[in-house]
């Protein structure tokens, strides 16, 4: 009886160690994207990113519908220039007011090390940029 309970515990403990050894480490990617963007966008995209969050009806300029990123801009996702504008760090004044936080430095914020933090800065972004990506309408409005 003791042998068959061990045997069962060792199997259940076989197929158990592969998922719990996965869930060690975050999602990368457009998967971790999408994490961050429910953690840090949701409140004025909304979870559809359509611009429609919680918070957008308090805002001067209603957010933007980011499935239209490709449409609005000829069929291409302008990957650098959506990386830089989520960052913030650099936006110039002339291109207009920013409600947006300046995700570069919220991201940032709890890392001492200067590398550490630019390159967590940059794959944060990286990943959020990815999760964007895939979920670019395929068809333009009518």
């Amino acid at each position: 009886m003791i042998r068959k309970r061990l045997a069962i515990f060792s199997a259940i403990g076989s197929l158990v160690a592969p998922i719990a050894a996965a869930s060690i480490d975050p999602p990368t990617g457009a998967a971790g994207g999408k994490i961050i963007f429910k953690q840090l966008c949701t409140s004025c995209h909304g979870k559809n990113a359509q611009g429609g969050g919680p918070v957008a009806e308090s805002l001067e300029e209603t957010p933007a519908d980011l499935t239209a990123i490709r449409q609005n801009n000829g069929g291409v996702f302008p990957v650098e220039r959506i990386a830089e504008f989520i960052d913030g760090r650099e936006w110039v004044a002339s291109h207009g007011s920013r409600e947006m936080p300046v995700w570069g430095q919220e991201l940032g914020q709890r890392v001492l090390s200067e590398l550490v933090r630019e390159s967590r800065i940059s794959d944060a972004i990286s990943m959020v940029v990815d999760y964007l990506k895939t979920i670019q309408r395929s068809e333009p409005d009518e």
